[in-house]
């Protein structure tokens, strides 16, 4: 395994013991049981403790964004969702995890839909998708770059595609940058295999005044293969 840093915080963070948040992605073969079991096996070992961030939600988007009808879309990311779920719970499980423990340790839609505090930092980033050129630029970019590496042979998207698939980025944002504060922590590191480069952007220069004092990003990624093995047929 790779572990790299999105800048010296991060990795002063990730020494220090801040928990950790796991981003574990709907249609991404990547996160298999065992991939699911051994980042939940070294989150334990590197935190204080550690979540497990599911857009379950959100992915919606993504299909829409790649063609489908909404109501499509709906069935197809709720019947992944659950299959997801279900990784999980097992993944967790063999790590001696009651399904009580599991569900503390997840964030879903079904937990965030309702936090009060992470529906105030996600309408602070949907005004600054309202009204800020660069900041809805930055999204719109890596909402692209989501959609290629999901359907790399289609080189070119629409502005309706792009802003559908910029709202799952959007709704990302908020544990990306500020999920001390939704876990009621002071500190923690997000980890995911990869960094959007907008994201790491926010990182370095602090830009829009979103990002938690002590927030950082873990990248850890296998050293070959495959990382964006998404399927959606």
């Amino acid at each position: 395994m790779m572990i790299d840093f999105v800048t010296p915080r991060c990795a002063r963070l990730h020494g220090e013991s801040a928990p950790v948040v796991l981003g574990i992605s709907p249609f991404n073969s990547y996160f298999s049981e065992q991939v699911i079991t051994e980042i939940a096996e070294w989150a334990s070992a590197a935190g204080s403790d550690y979540y497990l961030y599911i857009p379950d939600g959100p992915s919606k988007f993504t299909l829409q964004a790649m063609g489908y009808e909404e109501s499509k879309a709906s069935r197809k990311a709720g019947r992944q969702n659950k299959y997801l779920e279900n990784k999980i719970y097992r993944a967790l499980g063999k790590l001696g995890q009651s399904d009580k423990e599991i569900a503390r340790r997840m964030l879903n839609s079904k937990r965030l839909d309702t936090d009060s505090v992470h529906q105030a930092i996600l309408a602070q980033v949907h005004d600054l998708w309202q009204n800020d050129e660069s900041f809805k630029q930055g999204c719109v970019d890596t909402a692209h770059w989501v959609l290629r590496n999901r359907r790399r042979q289609q080189k070119t998207w629409n502005d309706a595609s792009l802003e559908l698939a910029a709202r799952y980025f959007l709704a990302e944002l908020p544990l990306f940058l500020r999920s001390p504060e939704i876990i009621n922590s002071p500190s923690a590191v997000f980890c995911y295999h990869q960094c959007p480069g907008f994201v790491r952007t926010l990182y370095e220069q602090g830009a829009y005044g979103l990002l938690h004092d002590s927030q950082g990003f873990v990248i850890r990624a296998p050293k070959s293969g495959p990382i964006n093995g998404e399927s959606v047929n």
